[in-house]
């Protein structure tokens, strides 16, 4: 069975905060209020809305090289990731039930920036099972372009497979309806080039609120959407 499950796309498309919200829920970590009140004590400019980011984070923190201004020797000290940006790819074992046995996938969040281009293709090829994040909304104001789907193809070359896709915060902006799905889809089809053997799985995860829809299980936010959540298409993608 795959089970490295590789989470891609351009940058703010919601990979980390979708990686970090599988990461709580499908772990026994004693719950996401830890991890918020450490952010809390931590942060001077604590933002809720991050708040699955930061969690995604391997290690919470960035290491950065400074001269010690004492002993004028380099040493490495650790500053918190404060944009909640992905600048490397962070890895996490999760366990999802398989026919009756939970069997620990592997997840890899990787950077969406071009300037970490070499991190992020590091872990795509980690990948047996493509995750491509892409946001409703800048599919259906136009604002989807070359550059998105230059990345998309990038792990279809690496592994010869084709991805699941995320249409990622559907609930900004209310782009819930049925309508907006299959336009979106429509969209993503058509410049894309592939078929309808291509899951597109509707999603969002909202931190303020600590929940999901169509990732663990199905949302009301969508009633007429009758395809798999997130999970049932990665295990669906495990089994081939």
């Amino acid at each position: 069975m795959k089970k490295n499950v590789v989470l891609y796309g351009n940058s703010n498309q919601g990979k980390s905060t979708l990686f970090g919200y599988l990461f709580v829920e499908l772990n026994d970590v004693g719950g996401v209020e830890k991890f918020e009140n450490y952010f809390k004590r931590e942060l001077p400019k604590y933002n809720p809305a991050l708040l699955y980011t930061w969690i995604a984070n391997k290690d919470y923190f960035l290491k950065k090289s400074t001269i010690n201004e004492f002993t004028g020797e380099q040493e490495d000290r650790f500053v918190f990731n404060e944009s909640g940006m992905s600048v490397d790819v962070f890895e996490r074992g999760m366990p999802i039930e398989v026919d009756g046995k939970r069997e620990v996938f592997t997840f890899f969040d990787t950077p969406g920036q071009d300037q970490f281009h070499t991190q992020r293709d590091k872990g795509l090829e980690h990948g047996d099972i493509g995750v491509f994040c892409i946001e409703m909304g800048e599919i259906l104001k136009g604002a989807v372009d070359e550059n998105h789907f230059r990345i998309y193809d990038i792990w279809p070359k690496i592994s010869r497979k084709k991805p699941i896709i995320v249409l990622t915060k559907i609930d900004i902006d209310d782009h819930t309806s049925e309508e907006d799905y299959l336009r979106a889809c429509e969209i993503l089809r058509k410049i894309g080039g592939y078929d309808e053997s291509v899951r597109i799985v509707p999603t969002c995860v909202v931190a303020k609120e600590k929940r999901s829809a169509n990732v663990l299980s199905k949302s009301d936010l969508t009633p007429w959407y009758s395809g798999p959540t997130l999970i049932e298409a990665i295990v669906e993608a495990a089994k081939k």
